[in-house]
């Protein structure tokens, strides 16, 4: 593992209070990614010493979800490298996330990691998300995504796919302005314990439903 991933893995262990199981996890997910990046892209050039300050912290973020519980069905779109699909499966054993690229190449490297890792927990789809509106109309408690598309453009994608009541977490930067979009109530919650200058936007789908995650 470079150094850089290394120190920041290890300050955000200790500021998260991770447990040594979690973080020999993270460890081995972090070297995953960087031998895949030198092969495929997985992470841009400039972000290869900042996997752990960045992407993973980001990736940790999603898992203070208010009230996430045991045993919530979540849809991971555009997961490409796994941030943050594969860190919530590894943090949160209790959950099911099923992690959707379109891409092959992507898709092959987080059918590896799953297998590495030991995630149970964890699915992959090679799919479009527009694919899933039929095959798996309001499966998912939880949406998450992150650097993918515009929020308008994400939230007509998790509307389908969502239980009533159910909840899409984007990432977005601070300066970015969210208008009022249809169907759907909107939170903010800041990151951290991460270089980015981000916050979750929480857009939970309107109606009821008997389980709800956040």
């Amino acid at each position: 593992m470079q150094g850089e991933n290394k120190t920041a893995l290890i300050h955000l262990c200790a500021s998260a209070g991770l447990s040594e199981e979690q973080g020999a996890g993270l460890r081995r997910y972090v070297e995953l990614v960087e031998r895949w990046t030198s092969r495929c892209n997985l992470v841009s050039k400039n972000d290869l010493n900042r996997i752990a300050a960045k992407h993973v912290a980001d990736s940790w973020n999603f898992t203070r979800i208010p009230g996430l519980v045991a045993g919530a069905q979540i849809l991971d779109v555009g997961s490409g490298a796994g941030f943050p699909g594969v860190v919530l499966a590894l943090l949160r054993p209790d959950v099911k996330v099923t992690l959707l690229d379109s891409r092959r190449q992507r898709t092959l490297f987080l059918r590896e990691a799953v297998e590495q890792l030991g995630l149970a927990n964890a699915l992959v789809l090679c799919q479009r998300v527009e694919e899933l509106r039929n095959s798996l109309p309001d499966a998912f408690e939880l949406v998450t995504a992150r650097a993918v598309a515009g929020l308008e453009e994400l939230w007509q994608w998790a509307q389908p796919v969502l239980r009533p009541g159910g909840v899409l977490v984007a990432q977005k930067g601070l300066q970015e302005e969210i208008e009022p979009l249809a169907g759907a109530t909107i939170e903010s919650i800041p990151m951290l314990h991460t270089i980015s200058a981000s916050r979750l936007l929480l857009l939970r789908k309107e109606g009821s439903s008997e389980r709800q995650c956040v």
